[in-house]
């Protein structure tokens, strides 16, 4: 039996550039809140039990629509987060590591550089290619495994607003 990891980066939050306060902070804009409240629609065909997002607010509200329409607890932590990969890079992949060794549906909601690079060392011994290109506000990457080996990744684009 098949189960997958997702790799989704959060949906398009307020610029930076517009956001006076700390980044963990910085909200969706309205694009990206309907941008989150479509992607229930996108993921739910994965049959998830766990979902895992960066404690920044862009991701935390990107997935909690999904979470909710799937009546799943959201698993926040700050091993997703960019402050704490500029700290240390193997955190979030050593998290995305164990969730991938699990034998469950699982989703993180996570930031670029992060995310490419988590998926490329996630796929570095198998024989599937990864995606080198980052991921656009709301993109995600559905990595397919039968066991342990990875047999397929999938890029599936921000839903259509």
């Amino acid at each position: 039996m098949t189960q997958n990891l997702i790799l989704l980066r959060h949906a398009k939050a307020i610029s930076r550039d517009e956001w006076q306060g700390d980044d963990d902070d910085r909200p969706l804009d309205p694009l990206g809140e309907n941008q989150a409240r479509r992607l229930l629609a996108m993921y739910q065909v994965y049959n998830l039990s766990e979902i895992h997002t960066s404690d920044a607010i862009r991701c935390y509200n990107t997935v909690q629509p999904i979470a909710k329409g799937l009546n799943l607890k959201l698993e926040v932590t700050a091993k997703l987060s960019e402050s704490t990969y500029r700290k240390d890079k193997d955190k979030a992949f050593d998290y995305a590591k164990e969730l991938l060794k699990s034998e469950i549906n699982a989703m993180i909601c996570s930031h670029n550089p992060i995310l490419p690079k988590m998926l490329n060392k996630l796929t570095k011994k198998s024989d599937v290619d990864a995606d080198e290109e980052k991921l656009s506000p709301a993109d995600g990457w559905v990595i397919h495994r039968d066991g342990k080996e990875i047999i397929q990744i999938d890029r599936l684009d921000a839903p259509t607003v």
